[in-house]
């Protein structure tokens, strides 16, 4: 019997020497998105996604996705540290900022949260008016992986 009482797989894997100031304690670092589902990855006709404003605004706003690219892009460069452990660097990221698509819709002094139904994720309207929270549309230029 082993004297540890933690097993190896909370440890995590070793990060790589030349990394460690950039990558937290328990993470690694990988090449490639690794995908945690339950299932497949659902696919979007590109000629079916649209993206919506709505709620407290005073009119709903509809973008189809050719519509969508026509909006200002911006361009970033970032880690990303996943709570799964992994993190991977200098990852190019493209997408229309939240703060403009926001311009395009009249909101009601009482919003507070912006929900992305796509992930059922809700973030404080506050923290969300930054050019920096974009919604992502092109990671390392794979084109329409939003």
């Amino acid at each position: 019997m082993s004297d540890r009482f933690i097993s190896r797989g909370f440890v995590g894997k070793r990060r790589e020497p030349e990394l460690a100031n950039r990558i937290p304690p328990g993470q690694y670092a990988v090449r490639d998105f690794p995908v945690l589902s339950a299932g497949p990855t659902p696919r979007v006709s590109l000629e079916h996604w649209s993206f919506t404003i709505e709620g407290l605004v005073r009119e709903p706003v509809k973008w189809a996705w050719s519509e969508f690219l026509e909006l200002p892009q911006q361009k970033f460069v970032v880690d990303i540290h996943c709570v799964t452990k992994w993190s991977k660097l200098d990852t190019h990221w493209e997408g229309v900022s939240v703060d403009t698509l926001l311009e395009f819709a009249d909101l009601d002094p009482k919003a507070q949260f912006v929900t992305a139904r796509c992930r059922q994720s809700t973030v404080d309207l506050h923290v969300s008016l930054c050019r920096t929270c974009i919604f992502g549309k092109a990671p390392n230029g794979c084109g329409a992986c939003i």
